[in-house]
């Protein structure tokens, strides 16, 4: 390798030529003359390059195939139906002929897997590039089991002390999944237009991990998978935790977060899910995080869901999400909302749909938040967490939003209007704390807002 390269892992085969013309722009291949290591030939990562040379983009953008060979109509676009995969390529300076350029195809599930006693601890990867690692796909579908570069995820597993750092992670079916690792750190690493998520840590099967340090790190245009949920991609987001206690999530940047061509599963940018406790994250910049607009789903910048406790997430800017910082999920039960959740000093600008959503959640603070330009709301309460709140109106746009719910939370919100808004509100049977949030006006806003009883 050259002097201060990093050393580079890749998953992929290389197809050099043996395309056959089909017409109209397209080239097929059957898989099975190409030795896959995965025995399925599902094609789930396909790649584009100049003669000779490997490394470069995917395909298509995004990095999905079309449904079927009919939907092939254009250039950066890929179709498999059994073993025979379709392209048709790009003009990347050779012309339309698929036989003049090098492409790449997933074909190796995972480069470093701990799935076995006895298991890795007092373990320090660094400085490595894995890219193109592709899961295991499952036939005839293109769901995704076992997915990432590094697949540490055998929930019986006990590990310690494991810390991965100036690491790339690119175009992976997830960067990594690992879990039931007690000490564990993630720093200054890439993670690079991978499906699925940047990274998930913690196993929803496993045991609820103690002490975890993620510091500057960057997520940059991480996909939605596709079908809508593949077996380990549920829900995905550029950065996911499950099953934690103690733990810092800082300085890390998410700009991207990219939903699939169907547009049909969003994903979010830094998510708590299930059982994670006694977590701050703060100083991060997350950005450009894609929902689906008509009906408001995923997108969320920061996302603090089922069963998450004494959560603290301050100092941070995020910036053109469809939602900003969302705390709990009317769609799950009660006992499973976040208690004691601290949202403390953020700067969140331009929101598609919502700035700040208290949306279930059993005990929260709101304390000096900069909201700023959001365009249906930007501070939203569900009346299960809110029973009585009084509306903002500017012209057609509501500066604070209630939305539908059944239970009573709140007996008592006042609202006062200057140029900034103060809340303070009584709980009955939770407790929750709005004050010293700011909300401005772009200067060509010259509407008037007015509280209407």
């Amino acid at each position: 390798k050259k002097e201060n390269e990093k050393p580079q892992f890749y998953g992929t085969k290389v197809i050099d030529n043996g395309w056959i013309d089909n017409g109209a722009g397209i080239w097929s291949r059957d898989l099975s003359l190409d030795g896959f290591v995965l025995s399925d030939l599902r094609a789930a990562l396909v790649f584009q390059n100049t003669k000779g040379s490997v490394g470069g983009n995917f395909m298509s953008s995004p990095p999905d195939p079309v449904n079927s060979l009919g939907e092939l109509t254009g250039p950066g676009m890929w179709y498999q139906s059994g073993t025979t995969l379709y392209v048709h390529p790009k003009d990347m300076g050779a012309g339309g002929n698929a036989n003049d350029y090098t492409f790449e195809i997933g074909d190796i599930a995972n480069c470093i897997r701990d799935m076995n006693a006895p298991f890795s601890s007092y373990l320090h990867i660094e400085g490595l590039t894995f890219r193109g690692y592709t899961g295991v796909t499952v036939n005839s579908t293109y769901a995704v089991n076992a997915p990432g570069a590094l697949l540490f995820a055998n929930a019986s597993s006990t590990r310690t002390d494991i810390t991965l750092a100036n690491n790339i992670f690119k175009q992976n079916f997830r960067g990594f999944r690992m879990g039931n690792i007690n000490n564990f750190t993630v720093s200054e690493s890439i993670f690079l237009e991978n499906i699925a998520s940047g990274f998930s840590f913690g196993l929803t099967n496993g045991f609820v991990q103690t002490g975890a340090l993620i510091e500057d790190c960057s997520f940059i245009d991480t996909h939605a998978p596709w079908p809508e949920k593949s077996i380990d991609d549920k829900n995905p987001a550029a950065m996911k935790l499950h099953m934690l206690n103690n733990a810092t999530v800082q300085g890390c940047t998410i700009d991207g977060v990219l939903t699939n061509r169907d547009n049909d599963y969003p994903a979010h940018g830094i998510w708590l899910d299930k059982d994670v406790s006694n977590v701050t994250v703060k100083n991060n910049f997350v950005a450009h995080v894609d929902g689906l607009e008509a009906a408001f789903l995923g997108g969320r910048g920061i996302f603090i869901e089922r069963r998450c406790d004494d959560i603290v997430v301050e100092r941070n800017v995020i910036y053109d999400c469809t939602k900003g910082i969302v705390i709990g999920n009317l769609g799950q039960p009660d006992t499973d909302w976040p208690e004691s959740a601290e949202i403390l000093h953020n700067t969140i600008v331009d929101s598609s749909h919502i700035g700040i959503w208290i949306n279930g959640v059993d005990s929260a603070t709101l304390l000096n938040n900069l909201v700023i330009g959001d365009s249906l709301s930007q501070l939203s309460a569900s009346a299960d967490s809110l029973d009585y709140i009084q509306n903002l109106s500017g012209g057609n746009s509501h500066r604070l939003q209630q939305s539908v719910g059944t239970k009573s939370a709140w007996s008592r919100v006042v609202l006062r209007r200057t140029r900034r808004m103060e809340y303070t509100g009584q709980c009955r049977r939770r407790s929750c704390i709005i004050r010293g949030c700011h909300q401005w006006f772009r200067r060509d806003d010259t509407r008037e807002s007015t509280v209407q009883e």
